[in-house]
């Protein structure tokens, strides 16, 4: 794409996207002048339409992935080429949203049984305890947890917004000791790596309650509200 990658990057940029978006965009857009091989100013409202069907019918990728190549393209045509007649009549892909997997008490003790790290431990106990997003509890930093106050300041969630969660005081005692044990007040409790492609710490456990099925970072987040709140968390 060239200059005109370079003009979107920028786009981008100056409505403060973040990063992983902004390549994302970038990746996903290129894809689609690379599929027809012609200048993007040269392809429109039928291409646009012919590459969908393309990524669904041939790719066979679900609704969300869509949706994300359907936003590269979109940007591309409204903002930065100014044609924004081109992408009018996008036939956005409806999502099927499923119910999530909730893990039983007995699930989540499995989990946490098998986690030998106290730091990764610690980030499911905070996801399980507060409802914490995965994403979330991986950006946790020692200075982020109030103890005297039972609070835990969220920085940089969805759509950059920080919120303040209640810290429980049965959870302060089991949690909070592990966060405190660590380094300084700016540091990570949670150092990157050691998780799937999405950044979600993962472990599969080997045997019964967890039937060996593999259990992800955010269905603790699901189990929070409905298992926290009604009984101790798992030691």
């Amino acid at each position: 794409m060239g200059d005109v990658r370079d003009r979107m990057r920028d786009d981008l940029r100056l409505r403060c996207y973040r990063q992983g978006t902004q390549d994302l965009y970038l990746a996903y857009a290129t894809k689609f002048v690379a599929h027809f091989m012609r200048p993007p100013a040269e392809l429109g409202q039928e291409e646009v339409r012919t590459f969908q069907l393309h990524l669904q019918d041939e790719r066979k990728f679900q609704a969300g992935t869509i949706k994300g190549y359907l936003g590269a393209i979109r940007f591309l045509y409204a903002v930065t080429l100014g044609r924004p007649d081109v992408v009018a009549g996008i036939i956005w892909p409806r999502m099927r949203h499923k119910l999530p997997d909730i893990l039983a008490g007995a699930e989540i003790e499995a989990v946490f049984a098998h986690i030998e790290a106290l730091r990764y431990r610690a980030i499911l106990m905070a996801a399980y305890g507060v409802g914490l997003r995965i994403s979330e509890a991986c950006r946790l930093c020692i200075g982020d947890i109030d103890s005297k106050r039972g609070l835990i300041h969220v920085r940089d969630a969805k759509r950059g917004r920080d919120r303040y969660v209640m810290l429980p005081t049965r959870l302060l005692g089991r949690a909070a000791g592990v966060l405190a044990g660590g380094p300084a007040s700016g540091a990570a409790v949670v150092p990157r790596g050691g998780t799937d492609r999405r950044g979600q710490p993962r472990c599969r456990p080997s045997g019964p309650p967890g039937g060996g099925r593999e259990v992800r970072g955010h269905q603790a987040r699901h189990a929070a509200h409905p298992a926290a709140l009604v009984r101790d968390p798992p030691p």
